[in-house]
């Protein structure tokens, strides 16, 4: 059963990279938003940068998650939205800007 699992995972994640490759060269979007932090994605990026796009990635701090380093240096820019997470799970209002 865990097989399968990782399987499906990692065909969302080949479908993804594909999909953000995809949208940066045909110039369907100039921004991209990334929200994850597996280093599969990192080719992915670099061919959506080389294509002009800028690529944010929004990601969490937990015990549980991590972004991968070279994901993480290779994005254009960082979204931390730890903080925001925090604060729902404590049941405070999120600010609205």
């Amino acid at each position: 059963m865990t097989q399968v699992v990782t399987i499906e995972q990692k065909m969302v994640d080949v479908l993804l990279a594909v999909e953000l490759t995809r949208i940066a060269w045909s110039k369907e979007a100039l921004h991209i938003g990334l929200v994850g932090g597996d280093g599969d994605y990192v080719a992915a990026v670099r061919a959506a940068r080389d294509a002009g796009a800028i690529v944010r990635l929004f990601y969490v701090k937990t015990r549980e998650t991590s972004v991968a380093p070279e994901l993480f240096d290779t994005v254009d820019e960082r979204v931390d939205l730890t903080s925001i997470f925090q604060d729902m799970e404590e049941g405070k209002p999120i600010p609205e800007k």
